[in-house]
This record gives C-alpha cells, structure tokens and sequence, in this order.
C-alpha cells in the first residue's frame, strides 16, 4: 500500500501485523482531528496532582535518521542513542544546557562508527567503561566508552537482525536475541566468546529483547507471536516455562520488550496489542494489563522503587503508570513522531528516550513519595539519637514494623 511505513518494509514484518498496525494508526488519527490535535503539543506540563515531577533537561540531536534505542550508564553521567543511521552517539549527561550545532562537541562526547546496518540495542557495563551494541548486521560489537574505539564484535548470529544486547549485572556476559530464532550468552573473555546458545530448538520466532533478572542467572527473551520464556543459564537446554505460563490475556503478535523489576519479582512486557502487561516471575500468572496506548507500544520500564512504569509507544506517548492498580498517572508529549526506546537510571531520577523524530530527550524525574519515605526514616532515626547503642538494637523490630504501616 502507498502509505507502507518503512519500518515494515525493513523489519520484514508479516502483512498481517501491517494491516493491524494501519488500522491502529487510523483509528489514532480520527480520535487526534476530534481532539483538534491536542495531544500534538511538543511539552507536557505536569498535573500538580500527581505524586512526582518531570521535565526535559536535555534534547540531544545529531543523528542523522530515526532513533532506535537508547541507555544510560549506571552513575547516569553518560547517555547512548542509536539508530537507523548506523550510527551510536554518547551523551554528556551532566552537560547543562541543550544540545545545538554551537555546543554539540561538550553534549556529544563520540560518534561509534562501526555497524553496516541499523542499531537496534546497546547498554551500558555495570562499571561505564564498555557498551555493548548490537545491528542489522549480524553482530554486537564492544565499544570502548572513553576512546569511543571499538573492542571486539561478536560474531554468530545466523540472522541478519541482532535486536538486543544486553549486560549481566555483573558484566562478565552479554546476551544478545535475534531473528535467528536463539538468545545467545556471550563471554567476551573467553576465546570463543559464545557459551551458551538459548531456544535453538525451543524458540519458533523472532527474539526482540532480552533483559537479565538481577540475580544474574535468569535471562528473559520477548518475541513474536507473543513468546515470552524466562532461561536458566545454568541449565540452558530448556526454558523455565511449563505449559500456561506467562500467557497474555488479550491476543498479541510481538511482544517487543520485557524487563524484570528491580527487585526480580515481576516482568512487565510491551508489545503490538498496546497494553503495558505484568507478570509474577514465580507463578507466570499476568497480573495487570494497562491500557491507554492507542498503538504498538515498544518499550517500557520500571522506576528505581517498582512503583512507576514508563511506556513509549507509536501514539508518540510517554505514559507513566502505577505498576500496583494500573492506573495510568501521566501522558506526556514531548516526542512528535513514535517512541522506540525509554529507559530509566539506575537511581531513577533520569529518563532517556529514543524516537522517529531524531531526537532522544533527558528527562528529570523527580518522585515525592521516595522523597517523603526517606524524610520518614530519618525522622524515625533521630527519635532514636539520645538512646544508647543496645537501646537502639532493642526497638530495631518496632522501626520496622512503623516503616511498614507507613509504606
């Protein structure tokens, strides 16, 4: 059809999903003309309601084509984006200002040149010093974030799309998913850096992101046909799901994202049925599917405290939702064309997106409730201050207990 958007045309998506997605997109242009374009502002003032803040600190540009994916390093100092240009470029996270053709060399610390295709994934080592990418191209590549020199490519892939590239929370493994059908766990130190091939008789679709649990020995891949399968990567010949687990409630045909909690204990996914859904890791049962999105949304992330999910989507929203009731507390558009990627740091007061309009945009977010919970200790603490040492270890049990009636 004439109006063919070129992501299908090169992800080689099937017809049938394009034909879902046009008709997403129709209905998302009728809802926006009875809405005289109100939801095509280009910023969000928030609703002074809500139990946080957020605001754009930076937009970064420079690339050349549509954004993909986006990371930000574990001490939130530096940022990455990559895209359709075949391009990677670092952020100075603490540049204060906007990026602009006059300042662009303190915002943009170094270009990565190296991929032959699109960049679909790259994060962060848990020390900064390495990112890890991965393309159109067959390969992940390590890259040397002070140099800005590539270290090493990872070589197996059989299929030419390597969508995800991911670090253990250790930093000793690199999983990669792509649309050979496999998640492989990398050992950039060994030899043969590929140790352990996931799904290779299992899997039956495309593999578009893998996210590690933080206990290092889980990995989650999300693929088409709305796989989800959790791996032990002790024991990788099976996957860790047995029949009905993780089954989505509404009918999906790729799930494009799924990312563990900080605590372990949940997966929130993302995919083309736009609804932000959850699971509990140990039951495999969906807890809540969040609806708003009026299209595939393709990323989402959780807050540092598991309170808070952020989603990005086609609908070219931000929205962020209460993981616990599922309400959605805020939609933001400061994006004008799709969000591909958001994700948030490591201590959650930085969010960094990626979308079709070129741009990735930093963004503050700022969460009262975590603010109101320290201030709540420290003054349970210094009821404490004029008890002796043993006093203090006596009524430890009954700080608990406040902490928790007030949580």
């Amino acid at each position: 059809p004439s109006n063919c958007p070129k992501w299908w045309l090169q992800e080689q998506i099937p017809f049938e999903f394009l034909l879902l997605e046009l008709n997403q997109q129709k209905k998302e242009e009728e809802r926006n003309n009875k809405k005289n374009n109100r939801e095509m502002t280009t910023e969000t003032d928030d609703d002074s309601s809500t139990p946080f803040h957020m605001s754009v600190l930076q937009t970064f540009r420079g690339h050349e084509d549509e954004l993909v994916v986006s990371a930000i390093s574990r001490d939130s100092t530096v940022g990455a984006t990559g895209g359709e240009d075949r391009k990677i470029k670092l952020w100075n996270l603490e540049h204060d200002g906007q990026a602009t053709d006059e300042n662009k060399s303190e915002c943009c610390l170094h270009t990565l040149q190296g991929h032959t295709a699109w960049v679909y994934g790259c994060s962060f080592s848990p020390d900064g010093k390495t990112l890890a990418s991965s393309a159109r191209d067959r390969t992940a590549k390590m890259w040397d974030v002070e140099t800005g020199i590539c270290k090493l490519t990872l070589n197996g892939h059989t299929g030419e799309d390597v969508y995800s590239s991911q670090y253990s929370p250790d930093g000793a493994y690199i999983s990669t998913g792509s649309s050979d059908h496999t998640v492989r766990i990398w050992d950039p130190k060994r030899e043969k850096q590929c140790v352990c091939v996931l799904g290779k008789d299992e899997l039956c679709s495309t593999v578009w992101h893998t996210d590690w649990h933080p206990d290092g020995q889980m990995v989650v891949s999300a693929g088409d046909s709305g796989e989800l399968r959790v791996w032990d990567i002790r024991q990788p010949s099976k996957s860790l799901n047995p029949p009905g687990k993780f089954k989505m409630s509404s009918t999906v045909h790729l799930i494009y994202w799924a990312e563990f909690n900080r605590q372990g204990t949940k997966i929130a996914t993302a995919g083309s049925d736009s609804r932000v859904t959850v699971f509990d890791v140990a039951t495999g049962d969906e807890l809540l599917a969040m609806k708003g999105h009026s299209s595939t949304i393709r990323s989402c992330s959780w807050s540092a405290n598991d309170r808070w999910i952020f989603s990005g989507g086609h609908d070219r929203t931000l929205r962020i939702w209460n993981s616990e009731t599922g309400e959605c507390a805020q939609i933001r558009n400061d994006h004008s064309d799709w969000i591909r990627s958001v994700v948030v740091s490591r201590d959650g007061s930085l969010l960094l997106t990626a979308s079709g309009d070129k741009t990735g945009k930093l963004i503050h977010f700022d969460d009262f409730s975590v603010k109101s919970f320290k201030a709540f200790c420290e003054g349970l603490i210094d009821q404490q201050d004029d008890n002796s040492p043993v006093q203090l270890l006596q009524s430890f049990p009954h700080l608990l207990q406040s902490v928790y009636e007030n949580l």
